[in-house]
């Protein structure tokens, strides 16, 4: 009997990625240096000489509290104690994370891709993203939503590091950035619910493949458990989430006969202020003791009761606003929603990108490239499925959660939709991108000849079978 050796495992992109560090990659590629100078120079462009506009909610931001117990969590406030609340240097300091944050993003992404066009295109489009006015104009304002948009670049950066390495070292990473993340607006917790769940379920596919799975598995009960802390922190103080439940009530389900009979079916007492529910303020609610109490003891679960008996109200009623409408000049002024491309600028910026390249990346009000390229991914991710591995992973989770997290938030909030949708608006964006770079890439590859040359990931590849000649190609 003569043994027949095993044919030898399927080359995949991937293999070779995973063993550069992120630094390797960049000194390999002398391009992908120019990607923190462009954004140095645009970010601080784009707010040089602006003041920090503050608002009703910026003087909450002024005490730093880990207790839970004031109204906004404290890492926002932590930032603006290291610059002694300084109004300028405030600016400053959001503009510096956002660059630190981007930066980093636009490495771990380009780590993936073969050193060529297909990387400058997608690391050059992500930096682009960060200097949208769309998100720099976060900086001079004196709220949470620019470090909170910041700290979600840098998670799905590590998440993309952990996906490509599976070392403990990027678990790790992924753990401390998480922690100021969940502490920065209590409307990431549901997406952090979301975020532990995924990261669950590639536990369990890492060990149904045979993978590096305890290092995905301890990541995953790690983040568990830090959600749970985040969620009993918020609870010590549900202000916010009282106030908004009850703008809700008023003005959203107290306005339908059949919710509002729903809901006093099921206990809630006569709500306040339906006959004018856009003048409705709810510090009064206090002045209506019975519906007060039940708002504090009640409200929530009685809200979460109504959203799963109507579950097709609870998918469809937020679409209208995901993606806005034109209005007619003959209809009254009011606030445009689409929340897939918020419009609203708190603060004052100076545009840095061509016009043509922001309209592409981030047109304020404007969903319909967004739209284009969600039906584009998913079409052409679903024709290409065999091809999944883990590099689609944290682009196309990072979708798919952005999306319910924008469905979550309209059911969370009734005023200042647009600003709250911001952070999943550009975690959308950031998903697309990688996944459109990934597919052009693996397109490529299945139509050159069987007997090409796969491109390495960078020009020092380590291991022994790295620049092994003759390797085999992407097609399968």
């Amino acid at each position: 009997m003569v043994a027949v050796a095993a044919p030898p495992p399927r080359w995949r992109p991937e293999d070779r990625a995973e063993r550069a560090s992120l630094r390797s990659v960049v000194r390999a590629d002398r391009a992908l240096a120019l990607v923190p100078l462009a954004l140095a120079i645009g970010r601080f462009l784009a707010v040089a000489g602006m003041r920090g506009y503050r608002y009703v909610d910026s003087a909450e931001y002024g005490t730093v509290d880990l207790t839970g117990r004031s109204r906004r969590p404290w890492a926002t406030p932590l930032l603006y104690a290291l610059v002694d609340h300084d109004p300028v240097r405030e600016v400053r300091v959001q503009a510096l994370v956002g660059v630190v944050a981007w930066t980093f993003l636009a490495g771990a992404a380009a780590a993936w891709f073969p050193k060529g066009p297909a990387r400058l295109v997608v690391a050059g489009s992500l930096a682009a993203l960060g200097l949208t006015t769309s998100i720099t104009n976060w900086d001079a304002a004196i709220l949470s939503e620019s470090l909170a948009i910041s700290l979600t670049v840098a998670l799905l950066a590590a998440w993309l590091e952990l996906a490509r390495r599976r070392t403990p070292g990027a678990a790790v990473a992924v753990g401390l950035v998480t922690v100021p993340w969940l502490f920065v607006r209590q409307s990431l917790l549901p997406t952090a619910a979301l975020v532990a769940l995924a990261a669950a379920i590639a536990a369990v596919a890492t060990w149904t493949r045979h993978g590096r799975w305890r290092v995905v598995a301890g990541l995953a009960v790690g983040l568990v458990l830090l959600t749970g802390l985040a969620a009993a922190s918020y609870d010590r103080n549900q202000e916010v989430v009282r106030t908004n439940l009850a703008v809700i009530i008023v003005g959203r389900l107290g306005q339908d006969p059949e919710h509002l009979a729903w809901l006093r079916d099921h206990g809630m007492p006569e709500p306040p202020a339906l006959d004018h529910p856009t003048t409705f303020d709810p510090a009064t609610v206090g002045d209506d003791p019975p519906f007060a109490r039940w708002l504090e003891r009640d409200g929530r679960s009685t809200y979460a009761r109504f959203l799963l008996a109507h579950p097709w109200w609870t998918l469809t009623a937020p679409l209208p606003d995901l993606t806005g409408e034109r209005p007619s000049y003959g209809d009254p002024p009011e606030t445009r929603l689409a929340l897939l491309s918020p419009a609203d600028a708190y603060g004052r910026v100076r545009p840095v990108l061509p016009e043509p390249v922001e309209q592409v990346l981030f047109d304020p009000g404007a969903s319909g490239t967004v739209l284009g390229a969600l039906a584009v991914v998913v079409v052409w991710s679903g024709v290409r499925r065999r091809r999944a591995g883990r590099r689609w992973a944290v682009p196309v989770a990072t979708i798919a959660i952005s999306v319910a997290s924008l469905v979550i938030g309209w059911h969370g909030a009734l005023p200042e939709l647009n600003r709250l949708a911001i952070v999943a608006a550009v975690a959308l964006r950031v998903g697309l991108i990688v996944q459109l770079g990934l597919l052009a890439v693996d397109e490529r590859a299945l139509r050159r000849p069987a007997d090409a040359d796969a491109a390495p990931l960078h020009d020092h590849p380590t291991g022994p079978t790295a620049a092994a000649p003759g390797r085999p190609s992407l097609a399968p």
